[in-house]
C-alpha cells in the first residue's frame, strides 16, 4: 500500500471513529470534523476517548448493593448516591450527561433529575414494574416495584441485561443444561390463624417441589387484602414487618408499617403487595420445600381495627425460578392463600384489694387540745392487668358516728392524704357537707400509670381533728371504704389506648375508734395445751382438760391506763355488748360447750385497787389464762373478745370504762384442740 493509501485509510478509520463515538458521547462543542487534518482528528478521537471513559458508569461500580427503603424528591443519604450510579450505568436511565448528578459526579439528593431517572426506569422495565399494578404512566417515585426489580439486578453484580432473566443469578455453581421446574404446590396449616399485637405468626405456608433439576428462587411475591373495608384496609395499620421463610429460614424481610412499602392494587377493599426480589435459594432436584408468610402485628393496632381479617397470599406467578440451564419461569398457576385475623389488644383491667398489712379495726388515739397527724387508716392495693393502666383519679368513702355534735367528715379530719408506693399523690381536705354517711373524698389528676401485670400500694392516711370531748368523743367511730368503680382510669397502652377502664374489687374499710389517750393493745400470742389426757380412753366420770393462754402488751401512750383484774365469760361473742370485765369466749365447733374458768395476769405492772395500772409511757406484758373441762368428745377452741381499760381505777363494768375490741376476732381465738368425756 502506498504511503498516500495509508493515509486515506486511517483518515477514513478516523472519520468512522469520531462518528461512532459522538454517537456516544456529545463533544462540549460542536466541531466540523470535515475540515480537520489527520492528526486533529486522531487528537479528537482521543479526547472524545478519554470523556467516555470519566463520565461512563458499570453496574459493576454499584452492584451487589441492596437498597433498604423507598425514595421520593428531597430525599438524601448514601442510597441515593448509590441509585444515581447504578441509573448511569444504563445509557437510557442516565440522571445527566454531563455536571452535577452524571456518571463521577453523583450526589446525595434526590432532585427533579433522579426522579426523571427513575421514571426512564419504570419505562424501561414497565413489564416487571407499571404492569403488574395496572400503571401505564412511570412515576418519579422510587418505591417498593421499582426498588425490587433495581434490586433484583443488582444482585447479580455484572448484570446488565435488560429483561425479566434479572432474576437468575450467575452463580458459577449453578449452572449447567438441566432444565426443571417447581411442582405440586400445596397449602399446609399456617402457624396460626389469629395474631395478637406484637406477636409474630406465620400466617401462610405452602410446600412444593424441584422437578427433573435443581431449581433457584430469585422473586416471591405477596399479597394481603382485608375482608372488611368498614374498619382499615390498610395493612400498615396492622404490621410492622413481613418476612419470607424458605424451609424454616427467614430469607428476606420488609418493613411494613408505612403506605410506601406497599403497592397498591385498586379492589374492594384494595390489594397491597409486596415483591421480595434477588433471592438466591436452591431447591436441589427432587426435594420437597416450604415457603411461608410471616407477619409481626403492630404493637398498638387500633381499637376499632381489632378482629379484621386478612387474606395473606402468594399470587398466580408470584414465585420466579431458574433452572441450570438459565431458563426462567414463573409459578404457581393457582394462588396460594389463607385467611387469618388480627386480634387486637386484650382489654386492660385494674382490680381493687386489701393489703395484708392493712390497719385490723383499732382505737386511735388522739389529742384533746391539737391535731393528730398522719394517721394510717387503710393500705390499698391497685392491679392492672392486660395493659398498663393511667390511673387518673382515686376515690375513697367515709363514713364516721359520733355521739358529740359533729356533723360533717370535717369535723373528723382534716386533711386526708394519699401515697402511691410511699410516695405522696394527693392531699384532700375533709367533706364539709352536713352528713357523715359515704361521703366522697377525691384525690384528683394521681394520674399515676401502673405497668401490666404490676400492683401500686395506696396508703390512706388522716390529718385528725383534736378530740375536744363535744364535737368528737371518745369511742366515735371512723371507716374508709373503696368504692371501685369511682376511680377514674384508662388503658395506656395496647389499640384500646385511652380508653376508660373500670375498676373491680369494692373494700369495705375497718371500723376505727376514736380516744382521747387510748392505749394501744397488741396480742402477742395465742396458744392451748391439753393439761388433763386419756390418753384415748377416759374412765367413766372422767374429761379431758386444756388450758388457754393469751399473752398481750398494753402501751400508756398519753395517760396512765387502768386494767380491772376480772375476766369474764362473753356468752355471745357475735354482738357488741361485753361483761363487767376483759371477756373471753368459747367456741365448741357445734359440738358441747366445756366448763371453764379464768384469770387474768402481770408480771410487770403496778397494782391499783381494782386491778392494775400502765404508767404513762411505759408498755407492760399481761397474760390471761382460760382453762376449759369437756362435756362431750369434740374440738374446742378459746378467743378473746375484749380488753377493759379506764383512765381510772375503777372497777370492771363502770360507766368509766372502755373495751378494747378491735381486731380481737378472729385474731385473738387459739387453734382447735380434740377433748374426750366420758359420761
Amino acid at each position: 500500500m502506498s504511503i498516500t493509501q495509508n493515509v486515506a485509510a486511517k483518515f477514513a478509520v478516523a472519520i468512522i471513529a469520531v462518528a461512532m463515538l459522538f454517537s456516544v458521547v456529545a463533544p462540549a462543542k460542536a466541531q466540523n470534523v470535515s475540515s480537520m487534518s489527520l492528526d486533529e482528528l486522531i487528537a479528537l478521537v482521543a479526547e472524545l476517548q478519554a470523556q467516555l471513559t470519566n463520565t461512563s458508569s458499570s453496574s459493576s461500580d454499584v452492584c451487589p448493593y441492596t437498597w433498604t427503603r423507598s425514595l421520593n424528591m428531597g430525599d438524601t443519604g448514601s442510597d441515593v448516591k448509590m441509585l444515581q450510579m447504578f441509573l448511569n450505568s444504563m445509557s437510557e436511565t442516565q440522571v445527566a450527561a454531563t455536571g452535577v448528578g452524571s456518571a463521577g459526579s453523583e450526589t446525595e439528593y434526590y432532585g427533579p433529575a433522579t426522579g426523571a431517572a427513575v421514571a426512564n426506569f419504570q419505562m424501561k422495565y414497565r413489564a416487571e414494574i407499571l404492569s403488574p399494578l395496572g400503571l401505564v404512566n412511570p412515576t418519579t417515585y422510587f418505591g417498593n416495584s421499582t426498588r425490587a426489580q433495581a434490586n433484583a439486578l443488582c444482585a447479580t453484580a455484572s448484570d446488565d441485561s435488560s429483561d425479566d432473566s434479572s432474576d437468575s443469578s450467575d452463580d458459577s455453581s449453578f449452572s449447567g443444561s438441566d432444565e426443571g421446574q417447581l411442582t405440586t404446590f400445596a397449602e399446609e396449616a399456617p402457624e396460626g390463624t389469629e395474631v395478637d399485637e406484637g406477636e409474630t405468626m406465620g400466617v401462610l405456608n405452602a410446600s412444593f417441589e424441584a422437578d427433573d433439576a435443581d431449581q433457584k428462587i430469585t422473586r416471591i411475591d405477596v399479597d394481603f387484602q382485608a375482608a372488611d373495608s368498614t374498619e382499615s384496609d390498610k395493612p400498615w395499620d396492622y404490621f410492622s414487618e413481613v418476612a419470607i421463610l424458605i424451609n424454616g429460614d427467614e430469607v428476606a424481610s420488609s418493613d411494613a408499617d408505612s403506605s410506601s412499602d406497599w403497592d397498591k392494587e385498586d379492589a374492594t377493599p384494595d390489594n397491597y403487595s409486596m415483591r421480595f426480589s434477588g433471592l438466591s435459594v436452591v431447591i436441589e432436584d427432587g426435594d420437597e420445600a416450604s415457603v411461608e408468610i410471616v407477619v409481626t402485628a403492630r404493637e398498638n393496632v387500633d381499637g376499632s381495627d381489632e378482629g379484621q381479617s386478612w387474606e395473606a397470599a402468594i399470587p398466580v406467578n408470584g414465585i420466579r425460578a431458574v433452572s441450570p440451564n438459565g431458563l426462567s419461569e414463573t409459578y404457581p398457576t393457582t394462588e396460594l392463600n389463607e385467611d387469618f385475623t388480627v386480634a387486637g389488644s386484650d382489654t386492660g383491667t385494674l382490680a381493687w384489694s386489701r393489703n395484708a398489712d392493712t390497719p385490723d379495726a383499732m382505737a386511735i388515739s388522739l389529742d384533746d387540745t391539737v391535731d393528730t397527724n398522719d394517721v394510717l387508716l387503710a393500705i390499698y392495693d391497685l392491679e392492672a392487668d392486660n395493659q398498663d393502666i393511667l390511673v387518673e383519679d382515686v376515690l375513697i368513702e367515709v363514713t364516721a358516728v359520733t355521739t358529740g355534735t359533729a356533723d360533717q367528715i370535717s369535723d373528723f379530719v382534716q386533711t386526708f392524704h394519699l401515697y402511691a408506693d410511699g410516695e405522696l399523690v394527693g392531699s384532700e381536705s375533709g367533706d364539709t357537707t352536713a352528713d357523715l354517711t359515704n361521703r366522697d373524698i377525691t384525690f384528683s389528676n394521681v394520674d399515676i400509670t401502673i405497668d401490666d401485670g404490676d400492683t401500686v400500694e395506696f396508703e390512706i392516711r388522716a390529718d385528725f381533728q383534736p378530740l375536744d370531748g363535744t364535737i368528737l368523743k371518745d369511742a366515735d367511730t371512723f371507716v374508709v371504704s373503696m368504692d371501685a368503680s369511682d376511680t377514674v382510669a384508662e388503658m395506656a397502652s395496647g389499640g384500646d389506648d385511652g380508653d376508660s377502664v373500670t375498676a373491680t374489687g369494692d373494700i369495705t374499710g375497718e371500723t376505727h375508734a376514736i380516744f382521747a389517750d387510748a392505749p394501744e393493745i397488741t396480742l402477742v400470742s395465742s396458744t392451748i395445751t391439753k393439761t388433763v389426757a386419756c390418753d384415748g380412753a377416759c374412765a367413766s366420770g372422767s374429761a379431758e382438760r386444756a388450758e388457754a393462754v393469751f399473752e398481750y402488751t398494753v402501751k400508756a401512750v398519753d395517760s396512765d391506763i387502768y386494767l380491772p383484774d376480772e375476766l369474764v365469760e362473753d356468752a355471745d361473742e357475735t354482738d357488741s355488748t361485753y361483761g363487767s370485765g376483759s371477756t373471753f369466749f368459747l367456741d365448741e365447733h357445734g359440738g358441747t360447750e366445756p366448763t371453764a374458768s379464768a384469770i387474768n395476769t402481770t408480771t410487770g405492772a403496778d397494782t391499783s385497787t381494782n386491778g392494775w395500772v400502765v404508767r404513762k409511757g411505759q408498755t407492760k406484758t399481761f397474760k390471761a389464762y382460760v382453762t376449759i373441762t369437756a362435756g362431750a368428745d369434740g374440738y374446742q377452741s378459746v378467743g378473746m373478745s375484749s380488753i377493759e381499760w379506764s383512765l381510772t381505777d375503777v372497777a370492771g363494768g363502770n360507766a368509766a370504762t372502755e373495751d378494747y375490741t378491735y381486731s380481737m376476732q378472729p385474731d385473738w381465738e387459739s387453734p382447735s384442740i380434740y377433748l374426750e368425756y366420758t359420761a
